[in-house]
């Protein structure tokens, strides 16, 4: 029994002192280890490696942050649009980590939505302003400066989410380009219905064939039950100086009042168009014409079809782009045509 115990102590002693050999050697192999290669991060980006990065916790921690905050002003949301994977990989130490550049990646691969607020004038939209403050300065103060005219342009504010947009240069200017062409339009109509309307020359000896009793003018419209498809005023385009009557293509387009021909030809944009010169200075336009009837010089009474609806010029569908001037000025042709 004794003997057993003693053989025992001696096995005991000798696996401690094994045991200790092998945790020594351990820490020796992995100091060594460590001295030579490190763990990292190994990520891929929609399936495709783009490197190594120190701390998965840490890149994730700067992704969360870019997703809710975004960078720069007028961040609204931002959606990450990679699948980002992690695996735990023990490497030489010579090789790089690339941190930064991975976060760059993931960044550049998102979509960043700005908010912006766009100011409508008659639901055409006139510009873009980084701040709910400065769209509201724009609606009050163009509101208080054309509340002395009947004829007025309805404004809003419509908060928008956009990747790309750019902003009015300067608040003053955009308030002064949306109500000038109201001024104008009012100041017209002050001038047509206070003024009866006289035989007015453009060219030599272009009004002669006109007829002496008309001293008033009544337009009409000139296509039988069109669709109007853009109103005269702001859109995203630009300033549209008429108003976009829709009809099938080749419906018959009459003068909307008895006058002149003073053009019939192709002219850019416009494609096949018509002037028609009327007593008073007043002057209509009629775009985008399938084919011309009328010749430059015929007097042409009111109603009389002087051409046919089509899609020529700058056009995306069948219409007559009406306009009315007085002067050289457009005038919103709705208040001619529909008031």
């Amino acid at each position: 029994m004794l003997k057993m115990s003693s053989r025992m102590r001696f096995a005991t002693k000798l696996l401690s002192k094994l045991c200790l050999t092998v945790a020594f050697s351990c820490v020796i192999v992995m100091s060594l280890m460590f001295m030579k290669y490190k763990f990292v991060y190994s990520v891929k980006i929609n399936e495709e490696d783009v490197g190594y990065v120190t701390s998965k916790i840490a890149l994730e921690k700067k992704i969360d942050n870019f997703i809710i905050n975004g960078e720069g002003e007028n961040v609204g949301y931002v959606v990450l649009n990679s699948k980002v994977d992690y695996n735990l990989l023990l490497i030489n130490k010579d090789i790089q980590t690339s941190d930064d550049e991975i976060f760059a990646m993931v960044k550049d691969d998102c979509d960043v939505y700005y908010k912006v607020y766009a100011v409508l004038v008659d639901d055409k939209e006139h510009g873009l302003v980084a701040s709910l403050e400065d769209a509201q300065k724009i609606v009050d103060e163009v509101n208080e400066k054309q509340s002395e005219y009947k004829k007025q342009s309805t404004l809003e504010i419509e908060e928008q989410y956009l990747l790309e947009y750019e902003l009015l240069d300067d608040i003053e200017v955009a308030i002064n380009d949306i109500y000038e062409p109201i001024k104008k339009t009012n100041d017209a109509i002050k001038e047509i219905r206070s003024t009866p309307a006289t035989a007015k020359t453009v060219s030599n000896d272009v009004l002669l064939a006109l007829k002496e009793s008309l001293t008033t003018l009544d337009f009409n419209v000139p296509l039988d039950n069109p669709v109007i498809t853009s109103r005269f005023g702001w859109r995203s385009s630009g300033y549209h100086y008429g108003i976009d009557l829709a009809a099938p293509m080749g419906t018959d387009i009459t003068a909307a009042e008895a006058g002149v021909i003073t053009y019939a030809d192709w002219c850019g944009n416009y494609g096949y168009l018509i002037k028609v010169q009327h007593t008073g200075g007043y002057e209509t336009y009629y775009a985008h014409c399938s084919k011309i009837i009328a010749k430059v010089g015929d007097e042409v009474a009111k109603d009389q079809l002087i051409g046919l609806v089509g899609s020529t010029g700058r056009s995306s569908g069948p219409h007559v782009h009406m306009e009315i001037r007085f002067e050289g000025t457009p005038l919103n042709p709705e208040v001619f045509l529909y008031d």
